[in-house]
Formats: structure tokens, sequence, C-alpha cells
């Protein structure tokens, strides 16, 4: 996020040339809770930079990486914040969710 240019380019071109490297498919980190690498970390940190278009992608390249995951739409919903789309993610991250403590909290953050 600090290299010039778009964040989520920066991180796809970094795990690009990872692969290449190694000879197999290497994907960021998307869901590890204690790390600043994560796509929902990232996402949440561009949102307090501004750059809201940037945590927008990392959102939804999360959501690639993680379709059943309930957090990675919760974090695309948080980079839409007050937007119809907003709702939409966070409708979907509801009915991903696995417990009823996180569902609580997502009707709370939807309501």
């Amino acid at each position: 996020m600090t290299k010039p240019g778009n964040a989520l380019q920066n991180i796809d071109n970094y795990y690009d040339e990872l692969s290449e490297r190694y000879g197999f498919t290497i994907l960021p980190r998307s869901t590890r809770w204690n790390s600043v690498n994560r796509l929902g970390f990232i996402s949440t940190y561009l949102i307090r930079l501004g750059r809201v278009l940037e945590a927008i992608e990392a959102a939804e390249g999360y959501t690639e990486y993680q379709p059943k995951s309930w957090q990675a739409y919760e974090s695309l919903a948080k980079a839409f914040e007050d937007d119809l789309q907003a709702l939409q993610n966070a409708k979907i991250a509801v009915r991903l969710v696995d417990n009823e403590v996180n569902k609580s909290f997502l009707l709370a953050y939807i309501n």
C-alpha cells in the first residue's frame, strides 16, 4: 500500500511474481485474523486513508478468493458504506454467517 499505484494491482503483481518464481499459484492471505497483510485489513486501512475505490477493489478481491466467507462480504459492505451495495453485501454476509453472535452483529450493522 505504500508503493505508488493501485493497492490491489500492487498486491496482485507481488503474488503473481511469487507464483512464477515458485511454479505454483500463491494467493494473498484473505482471512488470517492477526495479519495486517490480509485483504480484509487492507480494505479497512484503505478506507481510513480515503482511498475508498481501492478499498472496494480489495474487498471485491477478498470475496473472489473467499466467496463463502461472511467476513469478505462484511468488508465489502463497509467499503461501500451508506450505499445500496453496502446493504446488499451485508445481507449476503448474514446468509453466510456461521453463528448467532456474528449474525446479531451483522443485523445491527444493517439496521
